[in-house]
Parts: structure tokens; sequence; C-alpha cells
């Protein structure tokens, strides 16, 4: 898993939330989403729940964080059994369709749609968080399977899969970008959210004291001698009693003394 990817699902839950017929019951990768809706004696109703099955980073010299993010984001429309109403308006009047599991390839398809129209339709900070994070859906998949749950009952399950390109995970020490601070506004909704805001925050500037020129180098997956022809690292012709290089502060250039800004 990467910080970029755990950011996608958590924006793609709140887009799809309230906008299919599951309703609010959009679960952020639950290990269990058909029994957690079922507990309780709740009314049967089909649930979405969302993950990212797999990441992949394509890499330009640097360490480990990458240029581009591969996601491969994966959202389950699940036809719990029950029979209930639901309702779609076209524009001109209201569509009412009786469900149950006898209509589970209907449920599904319809879901699936909904589930595709809500990164499509405008919703506010998180939409602005999604186009930000999102740079391209490759691929859409749609498969459909059946999950069998105690007793032998079978959940005609719709599993959507979208292939997106998003941006590479943050540099180690930050900084914080704007991709990030919209999802932290989105975030800061409710109290909730700001506690999760929080641990994001916390990863992407931890660890925290290194010297810049540090984390450029460790970033950018530079050698010593790269490192030491880029010009900003610490001066190598001196080595201190503790046996570190000292930052080069000063220095003279076309005959002309005076700070040269890379220190730590």
């Amino acid at each position: 898993m990467s910080l970029v990817a755990q950011a996608v699902c958590v924006i793609a839950q709140a887009l799809i939330a309230g906008k299919t017929w599951a309703g609010d019951d959009v679960l952020l990768q639950p290990v269990d989403p058909i029994g957690e809706i079922m507990q309780d004696g709740r009314e049967a109703a089909p649930v979405v729940a969302v993950y990212a099955e797999s990441t992949n980073f394509k890499v330009d010299g640097r360490a480990t964080q990458g240029i581009c993010t591969k996601v491969e984001l994966k959202i389950f429309a699940y036809c719990a059994p029950g029979v209930l109403t639901k309702t779609l308006d076209d524009g001109s009047s209201i569509v009412e369709v009786s469900l149950d599991t006898e209509k589970a390839g209907l449920t599904l398809n319809v879901m699936a749609r909904q589930i595709d129209a809500a990164f499509h339709a405008e919703n506010g900070a998180w939409s602005a968080a999604w186009r930000k994070f999102v740079t391209k859906i490759e691929q859409r998949e749609v498969r459909y399977v059946l999950i069998e749950i105690e007793n032998g009952v079978k959940i005609p399950t719709a599993e959507i899969g979208f292939t997106v390109e998003a941006i590479p995970d943050p540099d180690f020490g930050g900084p914080v970008t704007v991709a990030w601070n919209l999802l932290f506004d989105a975030l800061g909704a409710t109290a909730e959210g700001e506690k999760l805001a929080g641990l994001f925050r916390a990863l992407i500037l931890t660890p925290s004291g290194i010297p810049d020129w540090k984390m450029f180098r460790d970033n950018f997956a530079l050698t010593d001698a790269g490192m030491a022809a880029t010009g900003l690292g610490p001066y190598a012709g001196v080595t201190m009693p503790d046996g570190s290089i000292p930052p080069l502060t000063s220095g003279t250039v076309s005959g002309q003394s005076g700070p040269i800004g890379n220190g730590p």
C-alpha cells in the first residue's frame, strides 16, 4: 500500500457515498462488508466497499517515490439478500424498482453505472481532491461474481475495477503539496476526518530534522559523487572530529565571495 493509494480510496468512498442505491453504506476497506451491514438486524440493502488492490510506481532515478503511481482501485457492489424498493429520477419522473436477489443483474448494473457517475459528478472539495490526485483513468472493468457467506447464502456481486494514474507518494520529510492540502480541507469537515488528516500530515513530514540536502539526495537516489556534482551538499574537503562533514555556507565564485545558501 502507499499513502496515495490510501488517499485515493478515502476520496472514492466520499464521492460514492449517497450517490448509489447503497446510500451511505459505502465502506472503506472492510474485512467483512456483508457482515457489517447485516448485523443487529438491519434492513437488507445493497452495500459498496472500496479497496486498493495494488499500486505500481514509475520511477526515474528516484529511490522509492517515483514520478507517478498506478493504482488498481477496486469497488465492490454487493446485492445483499432481502427485498426493498428503490427509485430513480430520470429528470421527468420517478422510476420505482423492487429489488431482490432474483433481479441481482439489474441491481448490480444500475449500481455500477451510479458508481461510475459519482466520479463525474461535482462534489465540492472531494471532487477537487480527486482531480488533483488522479491524473488519468486508464481502464474500467466490471466483473460479476457470487460470494458465499455462512449457511451457503450466495451474494451476487459486481467488482468494478478502475486502473488510475495518480500523483507520486510524497517525499519523506515533506513538503505538503497542493493535492494533500485539498484532501485535508475535505477531511476537515468532520472530527474523524481531522484525525485522518493529522495522520497523513505526520507521515508526510516524518522523519523531521533531516538537513535539506540529505532529503534531496535520498529522495532522488543520488550517490555521494552525484550529490557533490549538484553543488548543493556540504563541502567534502574537511572532516569534523566526530566524522561529519561541515556544510558549505560561503565561497568564491568569479572573484566574488559571500554566502551561497546551500547549507542545511
